[in-house]
């Protein structure tokens, strides 16, 4: 494995589809996939306060994030792991702005069969956005 250039990073974050976020608290781990968008150097997320994440969430905002891309028979394999602090999303113009292109990173993969989970979309105030500011982040590649 070699470490990846900060460009190839940044490819595979805006690239990849789902990733996996950890959370900790009090010694106890607990890890899930997730749809996730980079933009403007940092992750971001539709995370409610509900429900064993957002209870890990709210105790302890420091997190770990990895992607991963590879061929069938693993020749080639490349993962990336942020680590930083979730912080919520209460600017409406940044709300607005990471909704946007969201809905269009995950739109062109579905090509436009249905929405995010089937939830009815949530008005922009109400919905539970949260950006990993990254405070370290590295890759391999083989």
């Amino acid at each position: 494995m070699v470490e990846m250039s900060r460009e190839e990073v940044e490819e595979l974050l805006r690239d990849a589809v789902i990733g996996r976020i950890a959370f900790a608290r009090d010694g106890e781990p607990y890890c899930i996939p997730m749809p996730f968008l980079y933009h403007g150097g940092a992750l971001y997320f539709r995370l409610p306060d509900e429900g064993r994440k957002g209870e890990m969430m709210c105790a302890n905002p420091r997190v770990c994030f990895e992607v991963d891309s590879f061929t069938p028979d693993l020749s080639e394999y490349s993962s990336v792991i942020a680590e930083g602090e979730l912080v919520e999303v209460t600017d409406l113009g940044e709300k607005s702005e990471a909704r946007r292109l969201s809905d269009g990173k995950y739109s062109r993969l579905r090509a436009g069969s249905r929405r995010g989970n089937g939830r009815p979309p949530q008005p922009l105030e109400a919905l539970p956005v949260r950006k990993l500011v990254i405070h370290t982040s590295a890759g391999r590649t083989k």
